[in-house]
């Protein structure tokens, strides 16, 4: 019992304790349809204590966060991986098909704090 306690406080510490909005901007890859290195432009990632949500992106919707490291935050599920580096910014979502064994659709960003115009 005592471990399972140790590591909610770790992990307690290591997510983020506000709601934070960065700004992406990236490249993405859609395997099945044969389309490389499009550019997309600015998106939001919102961070928040227990998740992760993305507007304005192939990926949009609230993943919820569920590992977690000094250096990354990570949502993992089948067939959908997301890394967010916290010290470079980097993002890095891939869909796979879980029956074929590959990567389906790929994001890779660089993110940083978003700032309002006005």
């Amino acid at each position: 019992m005592i471990p399972v306690v140790l590591l909610a406080a770790a992990l307690t510490t290591i997510l983020p304790t506000t709601t934070m909005q960065l700004s992406c901007d990236g490249k993405y890859d859609d395997i099945v349809r044969d389309i490389h290195d499009v550019h997309w432009g600015e998106f939001l990632l919102e961070l928040n204590p227990t998740s992760l949500r993305l507007s304005g992106s192939p990926f949009d919707g609230t993943y919820e966060i569920n590992m977690a490291s000094e250096t990354e935050l990570d949502s993992i599920k089948p067939g959908l991986s997301i890394s967010l580096n916290r010290l470079s910014g980097h993002l890095g979502i891939a869909e796979s098909d879980q029956v074929a064994s590959r990567a389906t659709r790929l994001l890779d960003a660089d993110c940083r704090r978003a700032t309002p115009l006005f």
